[in-house]
Protein backbone atom coordinates (compact mmCIF):
# COMPACT_ATOMS: atom_id res chain seq x y z
CA UNK A 1 0.00 0.00 0.00
CA UNK A 2 1.20 3.25 -0.73
CA UNK A 3 0.40 6.58 1.17
CA UNK A 4 0.46 9.92 -0.57
CA UNK A 5 1.18 13.15 1.97
CA UNK A 6 -1.37 16.29 1.21
CA UNK A 7 1.05 18.48 -0.55
CA UNK A 8 -1.87 20.59 -2.46
CA UNK A 9 -1.08 24.09 -1.48
CA UNK A 10 -3.95 25.94 -0.15
CA UNK A 11 -4.17 29.19 -2.52
CA UNK A 12 -3.80 32.66 -1.05
CA UNK A 13 -7.23 34.43 0.61
CA UNK A 14 -8.93 31.03 1.30
CA UNK A 15 -8.28 29.98 4.48
CA UNK A 16 -10.09 31.85 7.67
CA UNK A 17 -7.98 34.46 8.72
CA UNK A 18 -7.22 34.03 12.77
CA UNK A 19 -8.60 37.74 13.23
CA UNK A 20 -11.49 39.58 11.60
CA UNK A 21 -12.50 43.16 12.06
CA UNK A 22 -15.79 44.31 11.97
CA UNK A 23 -18.69 46.93 12.97
CA UNK A 24 -18.81 44.11 16.15
CA UNK A 25 -15.25 44.86 16.43
CA UNK A 26 -12.18 41.66 16.29
CA UNK A 27 -13.50 38.80 15.80
CA UNK A 28 -10.87 36.44 16.65
CA UNK A 29 -10.73 32.65 15.38
CA UNK A 30 -8.47 29.45 15.58
CA UNK A 31 -8.54 26.88 12.92
CA UNK A 32 -11.55 28.53 11.51
CA UNK A 33 -13.64 28.79 14.77
CA UNK A 34 -14.33 31.50 16.84
CA UNK A 35 -13.14 31.51 20.27
CA UNK A 36 -15.25 32.31 23.45
CA UNK A 37 -15.28 36.00 23.34
CA UNK A 38 -16.06 35.84 19.47
CA UNK A 39 -18.96 33.36 20.38
CA UNK A 40 -20.48 35.20 23.01
CA UNK A 41 -20.37 38.45 20.75
CA UNK A 42 -21.80 36.53 17.46
CA UNK A 43 -24.83 35.30 19.92
CA UNK A 44 -25.53 38.69 21.28
CA UNK A 45 -25.23 40.53 17.84
CA UNK A 46 -27.87 37.51 16.42
CA UNK A 47 -30.08 38.26 19.88
CA UNK A 48 -29.98 42.08 19.01
CA UNK A 49 -30.85 41.52 15.11
CA UNK A 50 -33.58 39.09 16.21
CA UNK A 51 -35.23 41.98 18.58
CA UNK A 52 -34.70 44.69 15.91
CA UNK A 53 -36.68 41.82 13.53
CA UNK A 54 -39.77 41.54 15.77
CA UNK A 55 -39.89 45.33 16.68
CA UNK A 56 -40.03 46.04 12.45
CA UNK A 57 -42.42 43.07 11.88
CA UNK A 58 -44.50 43.91 14.86
CA UNK A 59 -44.79 47.48 14.36
CA UNK A 60 -47.33 47.18 11.16
CA UNK A 61 -49.90 45.00 13.11
CA UNK A 62 -49.30 47.31 16.15
CA UNK A 63 -50.69 50.55 14.12
CA UNK A 64 -53.22 48.68 12.66
CA UNK A 65 -54.56 47.48 16.32
CA UNK A 66 -54.35 51.03 17.60
CA UNK A 67 -56.16 52.11 14.84
CA UNK A 68 -58.91 49.87 15.02
CA UNK A 69 -59.21 50.74 18.84
CA UNK A 70 -59.22 54.25 18.11
CA UNK A 71 -62.25 53.77 15.42
CA UNK A 72 -64.51 51.62 17.72
CA UNK A 73 -65.07 55.37 19.83
CA UNK A 74 -66.99 56.72 16.89
CA UNK A 75 -69.18 53.34 15.96
CA UNK A 76 -69.28 49.70 15.39
CA UNK A 77 -66.76 47.19 13.19
CA UNK A 78 -68.38 47.08 9.79
CA UNK A 79 -70.41 50.16 9.60
CA UNK A 80 -68.45 52.85 10.49
CA UNK A 81 -66.24 54.78 8.22
CA UNK A 82 -64.70 57.80 9.77
CA UNK A 83 -63.07 61.01 7.57
CA UNK A 84 -60.37 63.20 8.61
CA UNK A 85 -61.74 67.00 7.78
CA UNK A 86 -58.34 68.34 7.10
CA UNK A 87 -55.11 67.12 5.16
CA UNK A 88 -53.12 65.75 7.78
CA UNK A 89 -50.12 67.82 9.18
CA UNK A 90 -46.87 67.30 11.28
CA UNK A 91 -48.64 67.22 14.31
CA UNK A 92 -50.75 64.24 13.34
CA UNK A 93 -49.49 60.85 14.96
CA UNK A 94 -49.56 57.97 12.93
CA UNK A 95 -47.04 55.54 11.44
CA UNK A 96 -46.59 57.10 7.80
CA UNK A 97 -49.02 59.81 6.49
CA UNK A 98 -48.87 62.01 3.33
CA UNK A 99 -49.85 65.42 3.45
CA UNK A 100 -51.44 66.02 0.29
CA UNK A 101 -54.11 62.82 1.00
CA UNK A 102 -57.23 62.94 2.36
CA UNK A 103 -57.91 59.59 4.03
CA UNK A 104 -60.52 57.54 5.30
CA UNK A 105 -60.67 54.39 7.49
CA UNK A 106 -62.93 51.68 8.45
CA UNK A 107 -62.55 48.31 10.39
CA UNK A 108 -64.08 45.09 9.22
CA UNK A 109 -64.50 42.02 11.05
CA UNK A 110 -64.91 38.89 8.91
CA UNK A 111 -65.38 36.72 12.24
CA UNK A 112 -68.88 36.13 11.39
CA UNK A 113 -68.54 35.74 7.87
CA UNK A 114 -67.95 38.01 4.29
CA UNK A 115 -68.37 41.71 4.65
CA UNK A 116 -69.58 43.95 1.71
CA UNK A 117 -68.55 47.67 0.78
CA UNK A 118 -69.40 49.43 -1.77
CA UNK A 119 -66.96 51.79 -3.13
CA UNK A 120 -68.44 54.63 -5.13
CA UNK A 121 -66.39 55.64 -8.73
CA UNK A 122 -63.80 57.88 -8.90
CA UNK A 123 -61.91 57.48 -5.59
CA UNK A 124 -58.54 55.86 -4.89
CA UNK A 125 -58.01 53.30 -2.19
CA UNK A 126 -56.51 50.79 -0.82
CA UNK A 127 -57.21 48.01 2.16
CA UNK A 128 -54.44 45.95 4.16
CA UNK A 129 -55.25 43.10 6.45
CA UNK A 130 -54.63 42.63 10.61
CA UNK A 131 -50.66 43.03 9.71
CA UNK A 132 -50.51 45.39 7.20
CA UNK A 133 -50.52 43.64 4.33
CA UNK A 134 -51.64 44.83 1.06
CA UNK A 135 -55.32 43.29 0.11
CA UNK A 136 -56.64 44.68 -2.87
CA UNK A 137 -56.72 48.37 -4.28
CA UNK A 138 -60.35 50.03 -5.28
CA UNK A 139 -61.49 52.43 -7.34
CA UNK A 140 -59.49 53.89 -10.02
CA UNK A 141 -56.12 51.52 -8.90
CA UNK A 142 -58.36 48.70 -8.17
CA UNK A 143 -60.70 46.22 -9.71
CA UNK A 144 -63.36 48.11 -10.64
CA UNK A 145 -61.21 50.39 -12.45
CA UNK A 146 -62.93 53.61 -10.73
CA UNK A 147 -66.31 52.41 -12.30
CA UNK A 148 -67.70 51.48 -8.34
CA UNK A 149 -68.47 48.39 -7.29
CA UNK A 150 -69.67 46.25 -4.76
CA UNK A 151 -66.34 44.52 -3.39
CA UNK A 152 -67.40 41.00 -1.44
CA UNK A 153 -64.38 40.42 1.65
CA UNK A 154 -64.36 36.69 2.41
CA UNK A 155 -62.34 35.46 5.61
CA UNK A 156 -60.01 32.97 5.28
CA UNK A 157 -61.85 29.44 5.97
CA UNK A 158 -64.85 30.95 4.60
CA UNK A 159 -66.12 27.80 2.65
CA UNK A 160 -69.71 29.05 1.73
CA UNK A 161 -70.94 30.34 -1.87
CA UNK A 162 -70.46 33.90 -2.77
CA UNK A 163 -72.75 35.93 -4.62
CA UNK A 164 -72.48 36.69 -8.85
CA UNK A 165 -71.78 39.99 -9.88
CA UNK A 166 -69.33 41.35 -6.60
CA UNK A 167 -66.04 41.81 -6.62
CA UNK A 168 -64.59 39.00 -4.43
CA UNK A 169 -61.61 39.31 -2.06
CA UNK A 170 -60.19 37.09 0.35
CA UNK A 171 -58.67 38.07 3.00
CA UNK A 172 -55.67 36.05 4.90
CA UNK A 173 -56.89 37.57 8.33
CA UNK A 174 -60.66 38.36 9.71
CA UNK A 175 -59.75 42.13 10.34
CA UNK A 176 -58.83 44.31 7.80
Amino acid sequence: MTSHANTTPIPAGIAMPDEARTRLGTLRFFDGFPDDATTRTLFDNLDFQRAVQAYLLGLAPVAVAAMRQALLQWGPVNSTLVMWADLVHPRFLGPVYNTSTSYHYAWLDLRDGPVVVEVPPKVYGFVDDSWGRWVVDVGITGTDQGRGGRYLFVPPDHAGQVPDGDLVVRSRTVGL
